[in-house]
């Protein structure tokens, strides 16, 4: 093969996959939001099921004497760190749900890798921007964002 025929087949090629891209492009419909709904990461531990979970096994270390004595150092301890405890994070979050209109909130998957990301939706008439920022503003929120997608249309 020469020199010459081996740069017409390149830019052949070069052609086809320049042609091939942009009609991938102007197929593509950038940005689709669903309407009111958000993805929400929350820190390892501190989603809605970990807290709810935390509350329960705390309720149930209270029946014995002994458990009821380190719940109240531990407390001690949170409040002189000033954290929070299970119940003041969650009764927290149930605000800031009540605040932002969620209608609903589930879990997106049930694996341990991503056990930690919701779809939350918005009664119809509440701004989803808003709730980002109100859902951005607690320390237990990784990411709070817009559910969105891109769509491509050949």
């Amino acid at each position: 093969m020469n020199v010459v025929t081996l740069m017409k087949t390149a830019q052949f090629i070069v052609c086809v996959c320049y042609l091939f891209l942009i009609s991938q492009w102007h197929g593509l419909n950038f940005v689709h939001a669903q309407e009111s709904e958000l993805i929400i990461q929350f820190a390892p531990g501190t989603s809605p099921y970990e807290l709810q979970k935390q509350v329960t096994e705390r309720k149930d270390r209270e029946k014995s004497p002994l458990g009821k004595v380190k719940l109240i150092l531990g407390d001690m301890t949170l409040q002189f760190l000033n954290k929070l405890t299970p119940e003041e994070k969650l009764a927290r979050l149930k605000q800031i749900d009540e605040q932002a209109g969620v209608l609903m909130s589930e879990r997106l998957f049930n694996d341990t890798y991503a056990e930690d990301i919701y779809l939350v939706r918005l009664k119809a008439n509440w701004s989803v921007k808003q709730a980002e920022i109100l859902y951005s503003s607690i320390p237990e929120i990784i990411f709070a964002e817009e559910n969105s997608y891109y769509t491509v249309s050949l």
